[in-house]
């Protein structure tokens, strides 16, 4: 695996659905994995994560760590990149769009 792409998200639904959608829209052809890293939101963050993994099952997967408590940006992130398989990491703001 080339990338492994860790996005931090707490109470930001929309944005990450808007963030993934373009992730996957323009990244074909590239060998990498998406890891979500939910800070216990509120919003059905980690629930609109998991339809989204659903409705697009093909490569590259996504996994999401739904915390219980919120631990903050950094130590979402090192939790994302613990299990991180990738060559490479980045680290994705969920209010990005490629």
């Amino acid at each position: 695996m080339d990338l492994s792409v860790i996005v931090v998200s707490f109470n930001t639904k929309e944005l990450l659905k808007q963030c993934l959608s373009s992730l996957f829209k323009y990244t074909k052809g590239l060998n990498f994995e998406v890891i979500v890293v939910d800070n216990a939101s509120k919003d059905g963050s980690p629930e609109a994560v998991e339809k989204f993994a659903k409705k697009n099952s093909r490569k590259p997967t996504i996994t999401l760590i739904a915390s219980r408590t919120n631990l903050g940006f950094a130590a979402a992130n090192n939790q994302g990149i613990k299990e991180a398989k990738g060559k490479y990491l980045l680290l994705l703001n969920s209010d990005t769009i490629l």
